[in-house]
C-alpha cells in the first residue's frame, strides 16, 4: 500500500510539473525572445553539466548508505552539506576562471555577468540535489517529489510577476532562477533537520567509502554521457 501510493504522489507530481515547466518555456519564450530564452537555455546546460560532472556519484552513495543504515543519516547529511558547500564554491570557480579565460568556448556572445548571477545558486543546486537523496533512502516520497515541484513552481511564479506584470527582461529571469534555487535549498535544509540533527562534520572514512562506491555509477554515466 505504502509503495502503490509511493509511486501515485510521483506520478501526480511529474505530470504536474510538466505543465508548469511548458507554462515557464512558452512565458520566457514569448517575453523575452529568442536571445534571451536562448541565454536561459545555455545557463541551465553550463550548471547542469557542472553538476553532473561535480557531483562524483555521490547521488546514488547517499540513498545506498542511508538506506543500509539509517542511523548513518546525520554523518551522510553532515558530508553532504560539506561537500555541497566545497565543491559547488570549487565548480563556481572553475566556470568563473573558464569564463575569464575562454568566454567565447563557454559563453559564445553571451554577457559573462549572466553566468556570474547564476554561480550564485549553483552551491545551493548541488545541494539540493544531493540532499534530496536523503529522502529517497529514508522512503519519504512526499518531500522528495514537493522539493522537487517547489523550484520550478518559484521560477514560474516569479516569471509571471517580473515579466509579464512588470515587463521586466532576461537579467531579472536569471535572477529569479537563482533566487528560487536559493530558497529551495534552504527548505531543502529545514526539511532535512525535522529528519535528523544537521552537523557540520566531515566524517572521513564514512566520506571515503561514499566516494568509493559513488565512483561506479560516476564513471558509468561519464562513459554514458560521452557516448552521447
Amino acid at each position: 500500500m505504502k509503495y502503490a501510493r509511493s509511486v501515485l504522489i510521483t506520478l501526480l507530481t511529474k505530470g504536474l510539473a510538466i505543465p508548469v515547466g511548458i507554462l515557464a518555456s512558452i512565458i520566457t519564450a514569448r517575453y523575452l525572445g529568442p536571445s534571451g530564452r536562448g541565454v536561459l537555455v545555455l545557463l541551465a546546460v553550463i550548471q547542469g553539466l557542472a553538476i553532473q560532472f561535480g557531483s562524483f556519484g555521490f547521488n546514488a552513495s547517499i540513498t545506498y548508505f542511508i538506506s543500509r543504515d539509517p542511523s548513518s543519516t546525520d554523518r551522510v547529511v553532515s558530508n553532504t552539506i560539506v561537500l555541497a558547500a566545497t565543491g559547488g564554491t570549487a565548480l563556481c570557480a572553475i566556470l568563473y576562471f573558464a569564463a575569464v579565460v575562454a568566454p567565447k568556448a563557454l559563453l559564445g556572445t553571451v554577457d559573462a555577468s549572466y553566468l556570474h548571477i547564476a554561480l550564485l545558486g549553483l552551491p545551493f543546486v548541488l545541494g539540493t540535489q544531493l540532499l534530496q537523496n536523503m529522502f529517497i533512502g529514508r522512503q519519504m516520497t512526499y518531500d522528495f517529489n514537493l522539493l522537487d515541484l517547489l523550484g520550478r513552481f518559484l521560477q514560474l511564479i516569479g516569471f509571471i510577476i517580473l515579466l509579464v506584470i512588470l515587463g521586466l527582461g532576461t537579467r531579472e529571469a536569471v535572477w529569479c532562477i537563482t533566487i528560487a534555487a536559493i530558497v529551495t535549498g534552504f527548505v531543502t535544509l529545514m526539511r532535512v533537520s525535522r529528519v535528523t540533527r544537521i552537523r557540520f562534520q566531515f566524517d572521513r572514512s564514512l566520506f571515503r567509502s561514499m566516494m568509493q562506491y559513488g565512483m561506479r555509477t560516476y564513471v558509468a554515466s561519464l562513459l554514458m554521457f560521452l557516448v552521447m
